[in-house]
């Protein structure tokens, strides 16, 4: 799953998106990652991580899934506005309230999605990886997840546009498959 936080003016500032990969190998060896789009949860940024989280958990129960079935869990850098603080950590301690474990439990964890790699380059290497990806047709997306679909159709690459952040959570979910091209700069 890949979380992103935004402003709090934002009408998507708060995305959670859940992916499945399936990862095959192709005639060279070389691993083919397929990757279903499962469902998206998105919120305004005025909403709390309590509200979110509620949401998160919703997302996750209609999938028969619950937290700890997760494999990994990458949330963006933190976000303060006059009215919250989203951070993966405060999303975390939303999470084990939820839950009803205690602090620092928490299975699989939240990972800083920018954490060692450097911020453009991750950010143009994670969009050709993906849309690579869309582009050998080895993408499908949900409808519970159309937001998704929408946000790969029109985000035009801005960091201003409304669905950026959409779009930024599914990298996010999505970074152990494209982290190791990265340091190459390569796709």
């Amino acid at each position: 799953m890949g979380i992103d936080y935004a402003a709090a003016d934002r009408e998507y500032g708060h995305v959670a998106a859940l992916a499945q990969v399936q990862v095959t190998r192709d005639a060279h060896q070389r691993p083919r990652e397929h990757v279903y789009v499962r469902d998206v949860v998105a919120l305004r940024g005025i909403y709390t991580n309590e509200t979110f989280v509620d949401a998160v958990m919703t997302m996750l129960e209609r999938n028969g899934l619950s937290w700890h079935r997760l494999s990994s869990v990458y949330g963006d850098n933190p976000v303060q506005s006059r009215w919250t603080m989203k951070s993966n950590i405060e999303t975390m301690k939303s999470v084990e309230k939820h839950l009803g474990i205690s602090s620092h439990a928490l299975q699989p964890k939240i990972v800083s999605v920018k954490e060692g790699i450097s911020g453009d380059t991750a950010f143009r290497v994670s969009n050709q990886w993906l849309y690579q990806t869309i582009a050998d047709g080895r993408l499908v997306v949900h409808p519970a997840a159309d937001l998704i679909a929408d946000g790969l159709e029109r985000w035009d690459y801005t960091r201003d546009h409304k669905l950026k952040d959409v779009v930024d959570a599914l990298r996010y979910a999505l970074r152990p498959y494209w982290q190791n091209k990265v340091s190459t700069g390569m796709p």
